[in-house]
């Protein structure tokens, strides 16, 4: 699916960045609307691309200093339909990659209060299974622990050598800690109830059924 690429520039660096920009043939369409930006001020040059020229024209606007100096900004957004007859048969063969930019965008939020909810209710469940001896329950709590995410952010940000690496090490740390909260909650709540996790034949941690089972 093609892109559509919104630059904010000063006034002064348009001219240069639109002859650049016409001259590598990449664009699908480029559209100038001069001082529309107030904050920061300048023009706006929207320009659409074909998913498969997405890095190489992020790669051209970074040699023109876009993104790199005050006074500039850069958005990328996907478009639900283009129609462009002398492009149809490219647009229709276009790959549907991200960029780097958009991975790390994607990777470097914070962890939402849903998802750290849902690891500590995934700790809830698998405790509940291992204390009661249902296998099928502890498959269930490691199903729904969306555990693995922070984890990539760390492995991204160690590769790309940008500071996701940061954000997926404090995700990860809220996400576990979330899901030991949860599975403390859950132990607790069995020994009130006269079950506790360590004690009794029925259970996956006295007897080896669980490591078998693996």
């Amino acid at each position: 699916m093609a892109r559509v690429i919104q630059i904010v520039v000063p006034s002064h660096t348009t001219t240069p960045l639109l002859k650049t920009l016409q001259q590598s043939g990449r664009m699908l369409s480029i559209r100038l609307q001069p001082g529309v930006s107030l904050e920061p001020p300048g023009d706006l040059v929207t320009i659409q691309v074909k998913n498969r020229e997405l890095m190489p024209t992020l790669r051209l606007l970074d040699e023109q200093g876009v993104g790199r100096g005050p006074g500039t900004v850069l958005s990328t957004a996907q478009p639900l339909c283009i129609i462009s007859p002398t492009a149809a048969a490219e647009l229709q063969n276009d790959t549907s990659e991200c960029s780097f930019e958009e991975i790390e965008t994607a990777l470097v939020r914070d962890t939402s209060s849903d998802v750290l909810l849902v690891m500590a209710i995934s700790g809830f469940i698998a405790v509940s299974g291992l204390a009661t001896g249902a296998l099928h329950i502890v498959v269930a709590g490691m199903l729904i622990a969306p555990g693995f995410e922070p984890l990539v952010r760390i492995a991204r940000g160690v590769v790309a050598r940008s500071a996701a690496w940061r954000a997926g090490l404090r995700c990860t740390a809220q996400a576990y800690a979330a899901l030991f909260i949860g599975a403390a909650i859950a132990a607790l709540v069995l020994r009130f109830h006269g079950k506790p996790l360590l004690s009794g034949s029925g259970g996956y941690l006295p007897t080896p059924p669980l490591v078998a089972y693996w």
